[in-house]
């Protein structure tokens, strides 16, 4: 057991930037405080649970807290906040700090609008800070909570139309292509608007009714450590799909999919308390 968890330690904590990466693409609200969780499973498995903190009137700040739960927490042990201060949409300060399998690993970023991102903070076990060339290299790049704001947010939801401001669908919202960057993996993101489909709660405490869904494509994936990707890397190009509601006159996110070492990892919003 001990080999099995130093051999593949590193694969499973990979699952983490996944699923901190899709969730934090996909929510958020404009102005309005609120709180959701969400319920991570590989099938019938337990795999990890978040908290998300809304901007409200008096911050921009969206703050996102999770960990890796049950068999998986008890082997592949991760537990971290990340967060984006959106106060300045031309400079905006990333930061994620966590606990990955003991290791502290820890991160700040500051992202602007007109020149490539600069890395203010950085610990990491696995390697180390990556070199300025290689970050400028990327160009303009946006944190990962950055697509929260093309969903969700005011920043790409209304459309001028003459002397009239029209507010966009959400599938409207659900376009564009985007250069993401975390600190140590570089992805481009490509929005893509699907069909509205009728949910079913596959679990009692989760979300039924009508939901529209996008699929965010993984168009390129790199690593900056300058070593071989991870071995799930032909399933991280596979597209993640997240479904939003209106939930009391909210866009909200209700359900998530990815891909996870074997088959497909599902998060839900928690509609009810698990019993």
């Amino acid at each position: 057991m001990h080999q099995f968890v130093n051999d593949h330690r590193s694969q499973l904590s990979k699952l983490w930037p996944s699923v901190l990466l899709m969730l934090a693409s996909c929510l958020a609200s404009s102005g309005v405080h609120a709180e959701h969780s969400y319920h991570f499973h590989w099938g019938k498995i337990p795999v990890a649970s978040f908290s998300l903190a809304l901007p409200d009137a008096d911050s921009q700040i969206i703050k996102l807290e999770g960990r890796t739960v049950g068999f998986v927490g008890a082997i592949f042990s991760y537990d971290g906040v990340i967060q984006s201060d959106y106060s300045d949409l031309n400079s905006v300060n990333f930061q994620i700090s966590g606990i990955d399998n003991g290791f502290s690993e820890r991160r700040e970023i500051n992202f602007y609008s007109d020149r490539p991102a600069e890395i203010v903070d950085f610990l990491d076990d696995e390697q180390e800070q990556p070199a300025t060339e290689i970050v400028e290299s990327m160009g303009i790049t946006v944190d990962p909570l950055r697509v929260v704001f093309a969903l969700l947010s005011g920043s790409r939801t209304e459309s001028k139309v003459g002397t009239t401001t029209e507010t966009l669908s959400a599938r409207d919202r659900c376009n564009g292509e985007y250069s993401v960057f975390d600190g140590k993996r570089h992805y481009r993101l490509k929005l893509e608007a699907a069909e509205d489909e009728t949910l079913k709660a596959d679990r009692g405490w989760g979300y039924t009714g009508q939901a529209f869904r996008c699929d965010i494509l993984v168009v390129s994936l790199e690593a900056t450590s300058g070593e071989e990707q991870n071995p799930w890397y032909e399933d991280d190009t596979d597209t993640r799909s997240l479904w939003l509601a209106e939930i009391d006159e909210q866009l909200t996110l209700v359900r998530i999919s990815m891909p996870g070492p074997i088959g497909r990892v599902t998060g839900r919003l928690e509609m009810l308390k698990e019993l």
